[in-house]
């Protein structure tokens, strides 16, 4: 099995089979997002470092 579909119940075994980043939580199978990228991280930080800056001189 490819995926699984949403709506079904399933097991250990089932998990074993899946491509890609699943969960499996109380049978339900949940698709993970993949982590962000060092660049989105450090995007992120700068817009925050900069947003603090602007904000604490109010």
């Amino acid at each position: 099995m490819a995926k699984p579909d949403n709506k079904g119940i399933y097991s250990f075994q089932d998990w074993l089979t899946w491509e890609g980043a699943w969960e499996l939580i109380n049978g339900k199978a949940f698709n993970m997002s993949p982590a962000p990228t060092s660049l989105h991280q450090f995007i992120v930080g700068e817009l925050h470092f900069s947003l603090r800056i602007i904000f604490s001189e109010s």
